[in-house]
């Protein structure tokens, strides 16, 4: 059976509108998890070993368990544990909220831990207090060593969010899913999901390559 171009050609900008689920799912997740995994890196670099034990056994276990496991146990298991019907999308948000949080968690730690000692030291000398040290000369040092992995995280989320279209929510893939059974043209469906995917994530990686060397730019200059 030959390629059907009117196919691909026709669908290609329907499920290139379809993005729009998929930025708000992921701009969620990724804001949320962003902000719960500086708080879980604190708890993982804690000097109290009963807090650090616990954050370090669930991030060992997020990490340990497939994403796609997780979506499911997460969207069910609620519902049978819990009693509670959750819609979707804010499943979706949910899961990737607390599957990413991790991840990021640990490019945070990364990050902090390069940061030697001696600065603590002397923005201490200049007295500052320990969180005006953190904020005003930790955080800027290790922010430039955290954008590169933090860049990599957002486009592995991104392209996460593909395996959500098991619990039905309507980002690209589920749609693409739908068509193709729809149109019995799988190829044709599926290389315009790809390609709509592709022009996503390559213009993610370009925004993070100009936020890299902007960085560097003003890392020079200071």
């Amino acid at each position: 059976m030959a390629f059907r171009w009117n196919i691909f050609f026709t669908y290609l900008p329907i499920l290139a509108q379809t993005s729009v689920v998929t930025f708000q799912v992921v701009g969620l997740s990724v804001l949320f998890s962003a902000v719960l995994g500086l708080g879980l890196a604190m708890l993982r670099m804690s000097k109290n070993k009963i807090i650090s034990g616990i954050a370090r056994i669930y991030i060992e276990v997020i990490r340990g368990v497939p994403l796609l496991v997780q979506i499911l146990w997460l969207f069910f298991g609620l519902t049978l544990l819990f009693g509670l019907d959750m819609e979707p999308v804010p499943a979706g948000v949910l899961n990737m909220t607390l599957w990413g949080c991790v991840y990021f968690a640990e490019i945070y730690r990364s990050g902090l831990s390069s940061i030697h000692r001696t600065q603590y030291y002397a923005g201490y000398s200049l007295g500052m207090s320990p969180f005006e040290c953190f904020r005003r000369v930790i955080l800027p040092q290790a922010f430039r060593k955290i954008v590169p992995p933090f860049i990599s995280q957002v486009i592995v989320m991104t392209k996460s969010s593909s395996l959500l279209s098991v619990i039905n929510v309507q980002e690209i893939t589920k749609r693409a899913d739908t068509m193709s059974v729809a149109l019995y043209a799988p190829f044709e469906i599926y290389l315009a999901c790809g390609v709509v995917y592709f022009v996503i994530l390559f213009t993610i990686a370009q925004l993070g390559k100009l936020a890299e060397k902007k960085l560097r730019v003003n890392l020079l200059e200071g």
